[in-house]
């Protein structure tokens, strides 16, 4: 398999013999596959250019017939073949989704996969042999009678498998497969390795399968260790958020992962992604450390510039900062500036600009650029047309900021209000909310 360079190359070898195919041959045509369809959507892979309709057909059928003998077969599979399968095929499943959600046009290959692995998600189809259409649920029924048998690695791939592709399998007495893997993984928790850890905690975090005995013993673990130095800084930031997010507070373990972060020289391996869940993190728990806030803004300030870090990401440090009332006028500067001079304001979601205004809008003494900052998307919300895509909360922000900032957009402040009374309840927008619209439409009529 590892000499195949096309997705249709491993169809052929695998349909041709599939009759052969053990576990570990079927475990391996997924992750091949999966690493493939990565290449090809991320490197745009040549070999791997657009199909013909009648390769479509061909790689169809193949596939169907792949995916259909693979979940009948998981009943014989071990622990390594059904983790690596869940992962292979989770990742297509994400890959495939987000170009969904994205609103971008599927491929033809795209669009096998789709058919094949995700259609049958939601519905079995007519021509299953098996009534059960979930290949994530088949593999967990698998799981489940052999996960005593599931080392720590194992139970924390499976986790993340079923966490990438958004599934939660559950069982006849109403407990999930996730359920199971806490209650098997925490007596192992000594044999998990770093990344392990913090993927577990992740993945549940992300399936919404939130398990507080799991978060209270990973945390005490973590806090036990003399040293952390062998996590690495995205372990520590997906580990911090993790349990943020989940409203899992846990101040011993903040406070440890704080300290170590504070005690390192520079912070030159954490990368933007790094810093922003860092202190979003910390800001989210309400858990306060102002020597962490100080060196990651230092570092952000002393970076040549900030083009590695996406739109969100500058958004999450500025509603940190603000919420963990950390103010640092230099730092507000250099984002604002960045974003101002850089920044493609189409590429920001409506809660992610109102974040950035009302963090803005609230610090004392920032540089007169942030002004043109609040100018400069104020003429973007209008030209754009954009409100339909902010919801109340998101309104009632960006009235909350240029009230807050004392910025003037007559223009915005007009649309803003004729979009409020058309649109909008205006009790959803709160009582401070309704008192900044009143203030903006007198400012509009002044001018």
């Amino acid at each position: 398999m590892n000499k195949i360079q096309t997705i249709g190359e491993a169809s052929n070898t695998a349909f041709k013999y599939l009759h052969e195919f053990n576990p570990r041959n079927y475990s391996s045509f997924w992750s091949r596959v999966s690493r493939l369809a990565t290449e090809r959507w991320t490197k745009h892979n040549v070999a791997n250019r657009e199909l013909t309709g009648s390769q479509r057909n061909v790689l169809t059928h193949q596939l169907t017939s792949i995916f259909s003998n693979t979940r009948g077969a998981v009943t014989q599979f071990g622990p390594r073949d059904l983790t690596q399968t869940a992962h292979a095929i989770a990742k297509i499943v994400k890959m495939v989704n987000v170009r969904v959600s994205q609103g971008r046009r599927l491929d033809r290959m795209q669009q096998v996969f789709r058919y094949i692995i995700i259609g049958r998600q939601s519905s079995p189809r007519e021509d299953d042999d098996d009534d059960d259409g979930d290949i994530f649920q088949s593999i967990a029924n698998t799981s489940l009678g052999i996960l005593p048998e599931f080392e720590a690695r194992y139970l924390s791939n499976l986790a993340y498998a079923n966490a990438i592709a958004s599934s939660v399998p559950t069982f006849d007495d109403g407990s999930t497969l996730f359920d199971h893997i806490a209650e098997k993984s925490i007596p192992l928790l000594t044999e998990f390795q770093p990344q392990e850890l913090a993927n577990l905690v992740w993945s549940f975090e992300k399936a919404g399968a939130s398990n507080a005995g799991l978060f209270e013993k990973v945390a005490d673990h973590i806090v036990s260790l003399d040293n952390i130095a062998e996590f690495k800084p995205l372990e520590l930031s997906n580990i911090l958020s993790a349990y943020a997010k989940a409203d899992q507070a846990n101040p011993p373990l903040f406070q440890k992962v704080a300290n170590y972060i504070v005690s390192l020289d520079n912070l030159h391996t954490f990368r933007p992604e790094d810093l922003s869940n860092v202190v979003h993190a910390l800001a989210t728990a309400d858990e306060a450390h102002p020597r962490l806030f100080e060196k990651v803004s230092n570092r952000i300030i002393t970076l040549g510039n900030l083009k590695s870090f996406k739109p969100h990401q500058l958004s999450h440090v500025l509603w940190a900062f603000s919420k963990a009332g950390e103010s640092n006028p230099k730092l507000h500067v250099r984002i604002a500036d960045h974003i101002y001079l850089f920044c493609k304001l189409e590429l920001f979601e409506p809660s992610d600009l109102s974040a950035v205004l009302l963090a803005l809008g609230t610090v004392e003494g920032s540089h007169h650029r942030t002004r043109f900052l609040f100018q400069k998307v104020a003429d973007h919300m209008v030209e754009s047309d954009e409100f339909d895509s902010f919801e109340p909360r998101e309104i009632s922000d960006v009235l909350e900021a240029y009230a807050t900032a004392d910025v003037v957009h007559p223009r915005l402040f007009a649309r803003l209000h004729a979009h409020v009374n058309a649109h909008v309840d205006s009790t959803s927008l709160g009582e401070n909310a309704r008192r900044n619209l009143v203030w903006a439409h007198e400012k509009a009529e002044q001018v």
